[in-house]
């Protein structure tokens, strides 16, 4: 599971960088037992990245069709996920928003990945 792409607002363009994911992972251990069938669901997240590199923000921005899951996707991404933030022309780092798709593939055994 993870980012199946990404698209970077502020910070990396006109010289400046996109944001790096430095901590946090989404696992397939993740998902409570039975909070949705066998197979693979997708969330689109948009979230925003503040110049400290925390998570300020996240929505569901193309939904599972899930609403547990979905939410589930935007509370561990706020709670794990840390970055380098963007950084400006001059270097100083500035927030920046992220948009990706996170993958979550259920009935996968615990110990996996």
């Amino acid at each position: 599971m993870g980012p199946a792409s990404g698209d970077y607002g502020q910070g990396g363009g006109d010289g400046g960088t996109p944001p790096r994911q430095i901590a946090g992972k989404l696992r397939a251990r993740d998902l409570p037992a039975g909070l949705m069938e066998p197979g693979t669901r997708q969330v689109g997240v948009e979230y925003h990245v503040t110049a400290q590199g925390n998570i300020g923000a996240c929505r569901t921005a193309r939904s599972s069709r899930d609403r547990a899951l979905d939410r589930l996707t935007c509370s561990l991404i706020v709670g794990r996920f840390r970055f380098r933030p963007s950084r400006d022309e001059q270097r100083r780092p500035v927030e920046s928003f992220v948009d990706e798709d996170h993958n979550w593939i259920a009935g996968v055994p615990h110990d996996q990945p």
